[in-house]
Parts: structure tokens; C-alpha cells; sequence
């Protein structure tokens, strides 16, 4: 097991591996480097990590692993910098959400890269939402490449199961990004395609289980919609189309009597559709609250909303499709309604 571990990022993800880490290797040396320095001290007045780090060449420097808990347009900048001043024997791996992107950013430490994606998370982010028990029961992909060693593998997937993990399992990059495409990116963008007046208008529980990943953060889900961009524009597009085709569903029969808004029962249904078969081995809790208001009684077709949802996923494939944060940011922020 690893006695040097430098953690890249310090919010949600990085926090909660460093927690978990603490609490089940104690004797552990755990280091992080975040440009937000105050999460830093906290971390460290809280004994989640023994050392910070005031330079990315600093925690790359030195160490046994690092894990990169940061966003994915930072990897190839940071793949430089542990190429250059880490040490031959480092192993790296990550918790980024788009496979393909983030093998093809590390392509210059391809040989001792172990591609991992934890399915967990929260609505909240920073590490002052972090927590030890994050991971627990929750599954561990990892998508190694022909480059990297299976010694290196086994390492990196025995230090996984240290967080909690139920299961680690390995599976192809480009299957794990189009399945989570379906299960997680298609729900968390329509989720913030609706209007955001739902959430005034509705307070039943089932509406309020649903909106809930419509509060995630904006910037980091605006970083893995451009990754994934290839597997996540013609779900978008072929949701648009369902979208606009759909009536008041005469065939439902709800399990339970709480009023839900058609606009989020016609979402739910679309993920529901194009996800298919996947959802049984992958969805996560994300896509499960997202679908939940299909127990409820859907009210009438309300074309106003219809219509303010139709422009917002337009507005949201364009900047998706121009490769912009900015926009994504703006049309996710500000959606119409």
C-alpha cells in the first residue's frame, strides 16, 4: 500500500477520498494541493490531510500517488507538470467523470495512469461537504489502458477499496463514457433545462427528490458535458425530439397521489427511454431521484413550460456544441422560466 499520497483538489471528491483514507490507513502521509488555500488549512485543522501543498510542483514531487480530483480541463497542464517532477515509480490516478478525455490528456504518463471513476457524489460541492463515509457501498470504475501494467492496476485498485467501495470494477473508457452519457450527463443537463420556477411552484417530495441535481454545480458539470461532449449531444438532440413530441401520458398509473409537473415527468421519461437497459449495472442515486416523479399524478400539459424547456436544452446544445463554459454556465444559471 502506498505510504505517500499527494491529492490534487480539495473539494467534494478530493476531500472525501482524503477522509476516507485517513480513517482506514491512519499511518498514511496524505498531502493536497488546491488552489482555494482556505479549504486547504481546513483540511488540515480538521486532520484530513498532514501537509499542504503551496505549488502543484510541490505535490507532484516526492510521492508514491497522486489522485487528481480536479476539473478535466486541467489534466493535460498538470499531466506536464507530473511528467516533468514526479518521481518514474509514481503511480496517478484520478476520479474524473469522462474516461476517453482524460486518457487522452495524460497521454505523456500513459504508462502510469489508472483511470478511476467513483459513483458518488452530491448536489453540494467544496470540501466542506466532504465526508469519510462517502464511498461507502458505492461502486469504483477504473478504465486501464494496454499501456499500464496490471501490478500498477491491482495498486490502484487496492487503494480504491480502501475508501469504503463495495466493488471495483474495470470496464472499456469509451462504454463507461456513452453509458454514463445516458445515465448521468443526459439527466443532470435536462435537469438544468427546466424551469427554474418548478421549484417555487412544487414542494411535494417526489418534485423536490427530482429537482434536487438541478443545485449541482454549474462550472464542474459544464467541464464533463465538453468532455463527453461525442456520446452527450445526440442524447440531447434525440431528447429534444421526444420532448416535443410528447402529450399528457394517458397510459400512466401513479403509485402515489402527489401532483407532479408534466414538464418533470416528460424529462424523467425521455432519460428513462434513452437509457434502456443500462440502469440496472450503473445509474447512481443522480438518475434515480431524477426519475422518482414517475410515481407521482402528472397534471396537464403546460405548453408554456413546454416551450421555455425546448429553448433552454436548444440553448444548452449549442454552448455544449461550441465548446463553451461560458455559455453552458450562462444557459444553466439563467435557463428560461
Amino acid at each position: 500500500m502506498f505510504n505517500k499520497i499527494s491529492i490534487i483538489g480539495l473539494g467534494l471528491i478530493g476531500g472525501s477520498i482524503a477522509k476516507a483514507l485517513r480513517a482506514n490507513l491512519p499511518d498514511c502521509h496524505i498531502g493536497a494541493f488546491d488552489t482555494n488555500h482556505s479549504c486547504l488549512e481546513d483540511a488540515l485543522a480538521h486532520s484530513a490531510i498532514v501537509r499542504m501543498f503551496h505549488s502543484l510542483d510541490e505535490a507532484v514531487t516526492n510521492t508514491e500517488l497522486i489522485i487528481l480530483c480536479c476539473p478535466l480541463q486541467h489534466y493535460a497542464t498538470i499531466g506536464r507538470h507530473i511528467d516533468k517532477h514526479s518521481l518514474s515509480s509514481t503511480l496517478v490516478t484520478d476520479a474524473g467523470s469522462v474516461k476517453s478525455y482524460a486518457i487522452e490528456a495524460l497521454d505523456m504518463i500513459k504508462d502510469r495512469y489508472v483511470p478511476a471513476h467513483p459513483i458518488a457524489g452530491s448536489q453540494q460541492h467544496g470540501f466542506s461537504a466532504s465526508t469519510a463515509h462517502l464511498f461507502i457501498g458505492k461502486r469504483i470504475f477504473l478504465t486501464p489502458t494496454a499501456d499500464v501494467s496490471k501490478d500498477k492496476v491491482e495498486a490502484i485498485k487496492a487503494l480504491w477499496q480502501q475508501t469504503g467501495a463495495s466493488e471495483v470494477a474495470t470496464i472499456d473508457a469509451d462504454k463507461h463514457d456513452a453509458t454514463y452519457a445516458a445515465v448521468s450527463h443526459l439527466p443532470q443537463a435536462l435537469s438544468f433545462c427546466e424551469p427554474s420556477s418548478l421549484d417555487s411552484l412544487y414542494t411535494s417530495s417526489l418534485m423536490k427528490q427530482h429537482r434536487r441535481i438541478s443545485k449541482s454545480h454549474c462550472g464542474l458539470w459544464a467541464d464533463i458535458f465538453i468532455a463527453n461532449r461525442h456520446h452527450l449531444l445526440p442524447l440531447l438532440r434525440n431528447a429534444l425530439s421526444i420532448i416535443k413530441d410528447s402529450e399528457h401520458p394517458e397510459d400512466h398509473q401513479p403509485s402515489s397521489q402527489q401532483k407532479v409537473n408534466w414538464v418533470a415527468y416528460t424529462t424523467a421519461k425521455t432519460v428513462q427511454k434513452l437509457a434502456g437497459s443500462l440502469v440496472e449495472d450503473f445509474a447512481g442515486s443522480g438518475y434515480h431521484d431524477f426519475i422518482s416523479v414517475l410515481q407521482g399524478t402528472v397534471e396537464q400539459v403546460n405548453i408554456h413550460q413546454r416551450q421555455q424547456l425546448v429553448i433552454n436544452i436548444q440553448h444548452l446544445t449549442e454552448a455544449i456544441n461550441n465548446e463553451s463554459i461560458q455559455d453552458i454556465a450562462q444557459a444553466i444559471i439563467h435557463p428560461i422560466g
